[in-house]
């Protein structure tokens, strides 16, 4: 039995937030929301709140329409592809690479795919699957539909899941799909103890 099989023995299916939980992604947060409620309000003449980019988007969708999200997902590609050329392994990427040893690792980020899997690729972390980014997802953490999307992927049950993060989003969408939550803390530090 792999040494990974020791954690959690009966959960099939781990699935991994990213920035912050697997890497370090440096997106300035507070620029792309700037950046966003400054060109909605040159397009639109819309003066919306941003001090959440998940509020501040959502807003946008409401007052202006869906297609308001492919050109916000255009600002919000330009700040990520720059900042996956910086990105950094956290040490929650080799823990779930010990994990993927008989296990299922999956990702759900709040960050788009095509951002999500040119790290990986750089880092040798293509052992995750299935992957989803908030491009493939009707709406992000805290809401659960990523998380129901991955388990239905996966043909894994509630029970036999675990959603690990670093936000209390990624806890809040485990709580409302009805999933178990680790913080990557924890997770690192019962990871180190077993091996």
């Amino acid at each position: 039995m792999p040494e990974s099989e020791y954690l959690y023995p009966d959960i099939r299916l781990w699935i991994f937030d990213f920035d912050g939980t697997l890497v370090e992604l440096g997106v300035d947060w507070v620029e792309v929301r700037k950046d966003m409620r400054q060109y909605l309000k040159g397009k639109y003449s819309k003066e919306l709140d941003f001090t959440s980019l998940e509020g501040g988007w959502r807003e946008a969708r409401l007052v202006i329409g869906e297609q308001v999200s492919k050109e916000l997902t255009v600002i919000l590609s330009s700040f990520e592809s720059q900042a996956a050329l910086l990105a950094k392994p956290l040490r929650g990427l080799e823990t779930a690479r010990k994990l993927s040893v008989g296990r299922q690792v999956a990702i759900l980020s709040s960050n788009l795919l095509e951002t999500v899997n040119s790290v990986l690729q750089h880092m040798d972390g293509t052992f995750f699957h299935p992957v989803l980014g908030r491009n493939l997802v009707d709406e992000v953490k805290p809401e659960p539909s990523g998380l129901l999307k991955l388990l239905d992927l996966a043909h894994v049950g509630k029970d036999s899941a675990i959603m690990v993060g670093d936000r209390d989003v990624d806890e809040a969408a485990a709580n409302r799909a009805g999933v178990a939550f680790l913080h990557i803390d924890e997770l690192n530090r019962l990871a180190n103890n077993k091996g």
